[in-house]
């Protein structure tokens, strides 16, 4: 009787998330998903450290990777020294996973350009051979690249079209000195335009 219980136990386990990874996989449009809409890109190295005890890079290890492509975009091409920004949301929505050595690609894209605020989701694609590095076969730049600057032929041929996570967050700039929202000035406002997705096409 035990042993018929654990089992029913489980398989409601499994259908419990099973159904969460349906549900969230739904509230991320496709376009968000395919690597041909991410116009800023980035290799991101994997760490040994970033493995969980199963041998995958661990869930919150990707807002990392999130955290990282979104402050390297801002602080080249959107502000100035006297401009900071506060992340007030932040959510990661996963369809598999990643694993060391890999070099996975992260994708950036705006979705909502707001007067003090940005909405943006960045992709992480997987190589399409693991323990392969295409970084310098592809032309990509360890500083990040425009999608109009690559041959991305070669970046399709490399990386896998479907994302493995899509991390959302939103930022919102702020002076440094005050902590009060400031508008995004237009050479922010600019770049953004520059990796935006349409509306309809993620609404």
């Amino acid at each position: 009787m035990k042993k018929y219980l654990e089992i029913s136990t489980m398989s409601l386990a499994a259908k419990n998330t099973l159904a969460a990874f349906r549900y969230f996989s739904s509230k991320t449009p496709d376009a968000l998903w395919n690597l041909a809409n991410y116009r800023f890109l980035l290799p991101v190295q994997s760490r040994w450290q970033d493995n969980d005890a199963y041998g995958h890079i661990n869930y919150a290890i990707y807002y990392t990777y999130g955290g990282l492509m979104t402050t390297k975009f801002i602080n080249q091409h959107c502000k100035g020294n006297h401009v900071g920004q506060f992340t007030v949301y932040s959510n990661c929505t996963n369809r598999s996973s990643l694993r060391y050595p890999e070099i996975p690609l992260a994708g950036l894209a705006s979705t909502k350009i707001g007067k003090s605020s940005i909405e943006l989701n960045i992709g992480l694609f997987r190589p399409k051979v693991g323990d392969k590095d295409p970084t310098f076969a592809t032309g990509l730049s360890l500083n990040g690249s425009f999608s109009e600057d690559l041959d991305m032929t070669n970046i399709y041929a490399n990386y896998e079209d479907n994302a493995v996570a899509v991390v959302h967050t939103t930022q919102v700039f702020v002076d440094k000195q005050t902590e009060r929202p400031i508008p995004l000035g237009k050479t922010a406002v600019k770049s953004f335009e520059k990796i935006l997705i349409p509306q309809n096409t993620v609404a």
